[in-house]
């Protein structure tokens, strides 16, 4: 056999094996359902890795951000200062609540930095500063972090970019760099985990979680045990919320595809007799809705007349809520499937 023969043998042979390799890494990507920025597991990871910025609200008033400690305020005339071990949130609590008289402001003593979200911090040099700087982030409509979960490191993450058709992946090993990741997904971009890693729950007991279903269930489980840090934006009644203010469908997942774009231009009444009403131009569906305790679960069942929204015909946990946002998710199959249906405020 000619050298030059078997060299071409070779080559074919690498590219043989070669197509079978990327073939076989695909197959087994295409198992586990890709995660994108829209994601429910996407949105709950975020709030477990962001910075923490609603555990200072009885102090600033809003959960954008939090102050870097320690800092130095001045509380209905009495002055605190707030050590970096968050000593003094108590006392500005107390004094908040001494009297019903008073105004309950809390003036800093400037400069002070503030830490957002992301993790990026500004320095504020003034009143003035600080109040151009909460005039220009509006209100909070966003869920709160999900501070008592903690990811254990490293963490990897395969990213399938849609412009280029490569995957690459990613080695995490902070909060920061794994918000970051997720923070700044485009909207073509599709991400799996590498599981298993570990998690601690609220009691700090380590997890080691296999999949996306057990990672949000985790995540979901411990969002009620997370501390509140005296909210100052109290949870609203549910029904008086769902009843008072126009909906519409941010997020529906069902069946491991997502289906929000079926429910574009459609605005939901719920009114107080238990009928609701969807609105789309000039159609009108009308439906039901009944809310009920079911053991320790606040569920909320929907029902619409013809099949237009069937995809949101179901009995629905109740997970979370605020002002703008209602979370409702569906558990079938002995806990192997989940589907989500998100309504915000119109």
């Amino acid at each position: 056999m000619s050298s030059m023969r078997l060299l071409s043998i070779l080559f074919l042979s690498v590219l043989f094996f070669a197509s079978c390799q990327e073939e076989k890494e695909y197959e087994e990507d295409d198992n586990t359902p890709s995660l994108n920025k829209n994601s429910a597991l996407t949105g709950l990871v975020a709030r477990v890795v962001q910075n923490p910025t609603a555990w200072d609200d009885i102090m600033d008033d809003n959960s954008h951000f939090n102050i870097v400690l320690p800092v130095s305020v001045q509380v209905n005339n009495q002055n605190v200062i707030v050590t970096a071990s968050n000593d003094g949130l108590e006392q500005i609590f107390d004094i908040k609540n001494m009297y019903n008289n008073d105004d309950d402001i809390v003036h800093f003593q400037f400069p002070i930095t503030v830490k957002f979200r992301n993790y990026q911090t500004q320095t504020v040099l003034n009143q003035a500063e600080y109040n151009q700087l909460i005039s220009s982030l509006g209100p909070c409509t966003f869920l709160d972090e999900i501070s008592c979960v903690k990811v254990q490191y490293p963490v990897i993450v395969t990213v399938y970019d849609s412009s280029s058709q490569e995957a690459d992946s990613y080695t995490f090993t902070n909060n920061s760099g794994l918000y970051a990741f997720l923070n700044n997904l485009s909207d073509g971009d599709t991400f799996n985990f590498s599981y298993p890693f570990s998690v601690l729950d609220s009691n700090d007991s380590d997890h080691v979680v296999s999949s996306d279903v057990a990672f949000n269930q985790l995540i979901e489980d411990n969002i009620g045990q997370c501390p509140t840090y005296g909210n100052t934006n109290p949870t609203p009644d549910f029904i008086t919320l769902l009843t008072n203010n126009q909906w519409y469908v941010s997020y529906c997942y069902k069946g491991n595809n997502d289906e929000t774009s079926d429910y574009n231009g459609y605005h939901f009444n719920f009114y107080a007799n238990g009928t609701s009403k969807a609105i789309k131009n000039a159609t009108q569906i009308n439906g039901d809705w009944t809310k009920y305790q079911d053991g320790n679960k606040q569920k909320l069942d929907l029902s619409f007349s013809g099949d237009t929204l069937e995809y949101m015909e179901e009995d629905w946990d109740i997970v979370e809520y605020t002002t703008t946002l209602i979370r409702l998710k569906n558990t079938s199959g002995g806990g192997t499937k989940i589907d989500y249906l998100y309504l915000t405020k119109y």
